[in-house]
């Protein structure tokens, strides 16, 4: 729940959204890729110049460096267009070099990139396995589930988690945690080689509360966090979700017009008042636990260091609140505040989509 990966913010998968191929037909204020024409203003060029620095500084804290698929995407709309031309005019930008593999890092900059990317890969595969087969069966009380944090950009290190933000149909998140966790328990993880992947659902909510979370501004580091998630399940009704968080497209305008989706699939009918009884008799007894194992793994005893996570449970959510991601937020977000302070202050007690780790 809280691996060394928790905030680590610098590539993206080959299976990400930011990599794929074009949006689907529907998807964006407009059919096609998003294409805005560059700015050469001063303030265009200043843009776009603090967001390279941001970002790589963001990669420099991870010893990670960013695809030049993913580069195109986060830049602000003042930007070069397309890869090609972003490849031209990183050329021209001192301290920045692009390896034959397309990925952009500082001049100079060592990285065990290539066996995290393997890592990357191996972690989203086991993801989607394990909702395709053992997890299946809970399938059908849930309405979106993407993988986020290292292993959604691509680059988990040793001893990461795979992170997931799960959104569930009204009235059973407790149930499906329970049938979840037990399933964990009795079978294992999978693994990855002789490395454990560990699941961590650190950020699961009910559906009647989730477009009210992703409605409140909370800066660029959220954004990212966001709209970089790697579907498993649901991503045509993550996508519609998407559009209720405009201020998202105020900080990552491109990259929010390739997740964005008009229609949100299929309308599950409501679930039963049995199953909702017993989601309910099911959460004080679960939350308890969660809290209590919470306790014992920020117990005091770690030479002075601050809390690994906050956990918060609610009968509509629950979270692992990383603190590592919280002072990530809020050194970053200051850094992209010209851009953010349009949409709103940020937030450092974040509830989506998920913390690192």
């Amino acid at each position: 729940m809280a691996g060394r990966g928790d905030g680590n913010a610098a590539a993206v998968g080959p299976e990400s959204p930011a990599r794929a191929g074009p949006p689907p037909e529907g998807s964006g204020p407009a059919a096609g890729p998003f294409r805005p024409a560059p700015d050469p203003s001063p303030d265009g060029e200043a843009a776009v110049a603090r967001r390279i620095d941001l970002l790589f500084r963001m990669a420099d804290d991870f010893a990670t460096s960013i695809p030049l698929e993913e580069l195109d995407l986060l830049l602000p709309s003042e930007g070069p267009r397309g890869v090609r031309e972003l490849a031209a005019w990183l050329a021209a930008l001192p301290g920045l070099s692009v390896d034959p593999d397309g990925m952009v890092h500082r001049s100079g900059a060592t990285a065990d990139g290539a066996a995290r990317r393997r890592r990357g890969a191996a972690f989203q595969t086991a993801a989607r396995r394990l909702f395709a087969g053992r997890l299946a069966p809970f399938s059908r009380w849930l309405r979106c589930v993407e993988v986020t944090g290292s292993s959604a950009y691509g680059a988990p290190e040793r001893g990461d988690d795979l992170d997931f933000l799960v959104v569930c149909r009204s009235g059973t998140l407790w149930l499906f945690l329970a049938a979840t966790y037990l399933e964990l328990r009795l079978r294992g993880v999978p693994r990855f080689g002789t490395e454990p992947v560990r699941p961590c659902f650190n950020f699961v909510i009910d559906e009647a509360s989730a477009a009210a979370e992703l409605a409140r501004p909370r800066g660029f580091v959220v954004a990212r966090e966001a709209l970089t998630a790697v579907p498993v399940v649901g991503d045509a009704y993550y996508g519609h979700l998407l559009r209720s968080a405009p201020w998202m497209r105020a900080e990552l305008p491109r990259l929010y017009d390739r997740r964005v989706r008009a229609d949100p699939g299929p309308e599950p009918p409501p679930v039963g008042w049995g199953l909702r009884l017993l989601n309910g008799a099911v959460y004080p007894l679960l939350a308890a636990y969660l809290q209590l194992q919470g306790l014992a793994r920020n117990r005091p005893g770690r030479g002075g260091a601050p809390a690994l996570f906050r956990t918060i449970t609610r009968p509509d959510r629950l979270l692992f609140a990383s603190g590592r991601f919280e002072r990530l937020q809020a050194r970053f977000d200051a850094a992209a505040a010209p851009r953010s302070a349009a949409t709103g202050p940020g937030r450092t007690d974040r509830a989506a989509p998920g913390p690192r780790g």
